[in-house]
């Protein structure tokens, strides 16, 4: 840098200005002739402790150039030497923001520490270079009152020359300009915003134009000559850009429906008379394709003379909403007389007026005409008490909510008949979100009901005979087997236990390991019924009871749909056990006695031939001429055969008190009953 050539420079340094100067003038010699705040600030300062050194030793260079700063109106500052200490005027004092009065004397490095990366070669190349430099809108963030802010500068950087024609110091004038490139932003922003607004709004117009499906046209009266500006316009009359518009005597003749010529001409001759907008609407017939629709609007502008001059206007082929309302007014007639053939009557009631206008066969249902059902309290009094606070709990449920209004409800008409009415409606929301009305339909039902009530009957009947039928049914739906019906006598079998929503082995898990279970999966499956009898099933009759054994006749039937698929199956049967148990008591006795006849014949075998024997051992017995030795072995074979005769007896005995011993067998009356009726 040229700041080392300075400091040899006599008279330039600030610690050599003394020889400049008259010998014997000390530091309260004021040099500083200019006024103000800071002159008398610089003027005080004690710039001993400084390498300036007092004001006495300042180069006259330095003294001429801060009188100068001091003075100036802009805001103005002084870096002096190769410390670039710095001095500045009172116009500077509002830029420092809480750094005055630390500043004065400061070193600029440390005053503006924030901003050095900045300004500090900036600096240096003033000092290194001589060249001035002049910046304008430059962002120079600085801290201002403890906070770190972005300003906008615009500032020079002066050299000051010593006498030796080297640099001894910058003058820069400064001044922040955040207002100015505030507003500048803020006007070029602003012409931004226009310039895209207007982009914008030609954007818009022209979305708007094809999202309508608008043709845009402007007719110059007095020359008949029309002008069509976008390709809608040449879209709608089925023309190219290469054929050219129609002007207004072409478009009569050519293209208008001969019936609307005498309407359109009406039209828009009261437009140029008047002034008023054209507004028309009529078939038309776009070359190449088949008659349509279309709609004009327009408006008339005059010339500088005031005169009627052109007319701007848009035109749309409205020939589909023109079928839709053709189609709705053919399905409006429609729906009349299906009204008519429904006996239906259309409703609608207004949530802002609370009244109601009806349609239809109001006067069929209600037996008054609509005229006399305008309002709510007086529709309702016409319901009958018993339904009238559900029908209209659920009306006004539909208004507030939303929900779908469902209900049945009755009606006493005038007459006194009861009808019973079924109505449906639904809320309609205006576009702004808000609930306007709700709408819905009527329709008489009291046949419905009356066949309704009779199938109920004729249900709750089947379902008492179900209940009541003398064998055990029940029907279970699905692979696992789920209870859908049960009647009193399955319920009695199983225990009473609650079956009705559960899956067979849920419901009934003793028979899980037995072979009902899998004989049901069997049918299901197959399709194919499954009879069995006197089938024996372990039961859990009663809670904290073991099994018990019950003895069943059962058919499983496959329950069949009408596309023939198998649904689930019907289990039907009888409980047997009391026959069964008889039988096996018959069976019993019959084995008894026919071990006792078996017996008798035996004992009978055994005794006459006992008989015989027992004689002849006694005529031997009576002898005198047996041996004492032999008469001791007959009268023990005596004995013996006395012996065999009394099993012989006690045989026929139990014989005898077997077939003579009462039996009780108990036998089902609905067992008899069948053959006691075939018998008659």
């Amino acid at each position: 840098m040229k700041q080392s050539s300075m400091l040899n420079v006599p008279g330039e340094h600030a610690n050599s200005i003394g020889s400049n100067v008259q010998v014997g003038c000390n530091d309260k010699c004021n040099r500083i002739v200019a006024s103000g705040e800071m002159a008398g600030l610089v003027g005080s300062h004690d710039w001993s402790k400084t390498a300036l050194g007092p004001i006495h030793s300042w180069s006259e260079t330095l003294v001429v150039s801060t009188n100068l700063m001091l003075s100036c109106q802009f805001p103005s500052v002084i870096v002096w030497g190769p410390e670039m200490l710095q001095t500045y005027n009172d116009a500077y004092l509002p830029l420092m923001g809480g750094k005055h009065p630390l500043a004065l004397g400061q070193r600029a490095q440390e005053c503006w520490a924030e901003a050095w990366h900045i300004i500090g070669p900036q600096l240096e190349a003033v000092f290194q270079h001589g060249m001035p430099t002049h910046k304008e809108n430059v962002l120079v963030p600085v801290i201002r009152h403890g906070v770190l802010q972005e300003v906008y500068w615009t500032y020079s950087y002066s050299p000051i020359y010593g006498s030796d024609g080297e640099v001894a110091g910058i003058l820069i004038v400064c001044h922040d300009v955040n207002a100015d490139v505030s507003a500048l932003r803020d006007l070029h922003a602003r012409e931004m915003l226009a310039a895209q607004v207007s982009r914008e709004n030609e954007a818009k117009l022209k979305l708007a134009t094809t999202a309508a499906e608008l043709g845009i046209w402007v007719w110059y009266l007095q020359e008949d000559r029309g002008t069509w500006e976008n390709d809608r316009m040449y879209d709608i009359f089925g023309r190219t850009r290469a054929d050219g518009p129609l002007n207004h005597a072409q478009f009569v003749a050519q293209s208008l429906h001969p019936l609307e010529g005498a309407s359109y001409l009406e039209k828009i001759e009261n437009a140029i008379q008047t002034g008023e907008p054209f507004v028309f609407e009529g078939r038309f017939y776009p070359a190449g394709r088949l008659p349509g629709w279309v709609e004009f609007q327009g408006q008339l502008e005059y010339g500088s003379d005031g005169a009627p001059w052109r007319i701007l206007g848009t035109a749309r082929d409205i020939t589909a909403r023109k079928q839709a309302e053709i189609a709705l007014q053919a399905s409006e007639e429609r729906l009349r007389l299906a009204q008519t053939a429904g006996k239906l009557a259309t409703w609608e009631w207004d949530l802002n007026t609370n009244e109601f206008r009806w349609s239809g066969e109001v006067a069929k249902i209600y037996g008054l005409p609509a005229e006399e059902l305008t309002h709510l309290d007086r529709l309702t009094s016409y319901l009958h008490p018993h339904d009238r606070d559900k029908a209209m709990e659920a009306v006004y449920r539909a208004a507030r909510r939303g929900v779908e209004f469902k209900h049945e409800f009755r009606v006493i008409r005038p007459d006194g008949v009861v009808r019973w009415v079924a109505g449906r409606g639904t809320r309609v929301h205006l576009s702004n979100g808000k609930a306007a009305r709700v709408v819905g339909i009527n329709w008489d039902i009291t046949e419905e009901k009356r066949v309704e009530d009779a199938l109920l009957s004729e249900r709750k009947r089947m379902e008492e005979l179900f209940r009541q039928a003398p064998a055990f049914i029940a029907v279970v739906r699905g692979p696992r087997h789920v209870f859908e019906m049960v009647n009193l006598r399955y319920h009695q079998l199983v225990g009473n236990r609650d079956l009705i929503g559960k899956a067979a082995v849920e419901a009934l898990p003793e028979i899980e390991e037995q072979s009902f279970l899998r004989l049901l999966t069997q049918v299901y499956e197959s399709g194919e019924a499954h009879v069995e009898q006197a089938a024996r099933i372990s039961l859990l009759r009663n809670e904290g009871q073991p099994s018990e054994d019950r003895y069943v006749d059962y058919l499983y039937q496959p329950l069949r749909e009408p596309d023939g698929s198998t649904s689930g199956v019907i289990c039907l049967g009888v409980d047997v056990t009391e026959r069964r148990l008889a039988e096996q008591a018959l069976m019993q006795n019959e084995k008894l006695a026919a071990v006792g006849r078996l017996a008798s014949s035996i004992a009978h075998e055994i005794n006459n031939p006992l008989e015989s024997v027992t004689n002849l051992l006694y005529l031997i017995s009576g002898s005198d001429l047996l041996p004492p030795e032999l008469k001791a072995y007959l009268d023990t074979a005596e004995r013996e055969l006395r012996r065999v005769s009394n099993i012989a007896n006690q045989t026929l005995r139990f014989h005898k008190q077997a077939i003579q011993r009462p039996c009780s067998v108990r036998i089902s009356l609905g067992t008899v009953f069948p053959f006691t009726k075939g018998a008659s």
